[in-house]
């Protein structure tokens, strides 16, 4: 079973970087305070064109990054907990109850629920992303929704409902939860799509940028982002998962696991430069454990190759649920995971 939902996870714009790129020192009272963008300086103080350029982009990067955070939290928590679910209970009317009936469901923590919240505020902030903002306004509603049903379902099975009262409340929720995804999934898909094209309308935007800047860690540790995400793309382009894996054309595979291979090189390279390292400001523990994190994510491509030229399937067993297909070594699903995680590690290290 694949998951219902596929994830992309989006990559964080640095703040240092356009800083660094604007040559400016701005006073204290020229800052303008992301909660407040109304806000205006003292007539005493006003910016400078230039100073008011920065400011503007600032603003913008801020907004990017929330709504990205969006991003990477419904393809991350809030996919997990709905995959689970249908996993577990089915897609059909009524939940799938089996004999000896068994559900751990896992649940939204409180720390995503605020920090949706604050993302979710963003549409009300400047600039205006006019591509993206309405479709966060759809998006609010059904996205609370959701949280608040799934919440409920959580405690239920958290507690074994389901023993007092015969199943009752489990198909109440399941009816609840299959309406609010049915309005969801569009909206969710149409948001993922639009921050898709902008995500790679500002990288190459950002590459430029560093580039110019000399940031060449930064700039080979986002190119490594990229290339590990065409190894994935290069999947699910032929729509392999870990049920059929050992049909992956290697060739087309090797191609981009080569070029994300090289660029692993390059960032090492670069990471060695204790030099550079001070001289671009990279908190040096942050790179040495996404480095740490890129060799795994390596591995990970690796053991598909291994897989595929030693024909060895993916038990039946591990393909029942998303987990099991996780924690197989040599599976899309693994690699992807720990694609996830290194994107995690790369947008903790650029905004150290």
């Amino acid at each position: 079973m694949k998951k219902l939902f596929q994830t992309i996870t989006l990559v964080l714009l640095s703040s240092i970087v356009l800083v660094s790129c604007s040559k400016l020192k701005l006073s204290p009272k020229a800052s303008v305070s992301s909660s407040t963008p109304s806000s205006t300086p003292s007539t005493s103080t006003q910016p400078s064109p230039e100073e008011t350029k920065l400011l503007k982009k600032m603003q913008e990067v801020e907004k990017y990054n929330a709504y990205v955070g969006l991003n990477n939290l419904i393809t991350g928590s809030i996919d997990n907990v709905t995959n689970r679910y249908f996993e577990q209970l089915g897609m059909e009317e009524s939940p799938k109850i089996g004999k000896n009936f068994s559900f751990t469901m896992l649940s939204i923590s409180s720390t995503v629920k605020s920090n949706l919240d604050k993302y979710l505020a963003y549409t009300d902030k400047k600039p205006e992303f006019t591509e993206i903002d309405p479709i966060v306004v759809k998006l609010k509603p059904v996205l609370k929704d959701l949280i608040a049903v799934l919440s409920e379902g959580h405690e239920y099975y958290d507690i074994k409902g389901y023993v007092d009262d015969q199943f009752a409340k489990s198909k109440e929720l399941h009816t609840e939860i299959l309406k609010i995804t049915q309005a969801y999934e569009p909206i969710r898909n149409e948001f993922l799509d639009a921050m898709y094209v902008l995500g790679e309308e500002q990288t190459q935007i950002t590459l430029k940028e560093l580039q110019d800047e000399d940031q060449m860690i930064r700039y080979s540790a986002l190119q490594l982002i990229l290339s590990a995400e065409a190894v994935d793309n290069e999947m699910a382009d032929q729509d392999i998962a870990a049920d059929n894996v050992l049909n992956l054309n290697l060739e087309k595979y090797k191609a981009k696991y080569d070029v994300f291979v090289e660029s692993m090189n390059k960032l090492n390279e670069y990471a060695q430069d204790e030099a550079r390292i001070k001289k671009e400001g990279i908190d040096s523990y942050s790179l040495e454990q996404f480095v740490k994190k890129v060799k795994e994510l390596k591995v990970s491509a690796t053991n598909i190759i291994d897989r595929v030229n030693k024909k060895k399937k993916v038990d039946d067993f591990n393909l029942q649920s998303s987990f099991f297909r996780e924690t197989q070594e040599g599976t899309p699903e693994n690699y992807g995971k720990n694609l996830g995680q290194t994107i995690d590690y790369y947008n903790k290290m650029i905004n150290k």
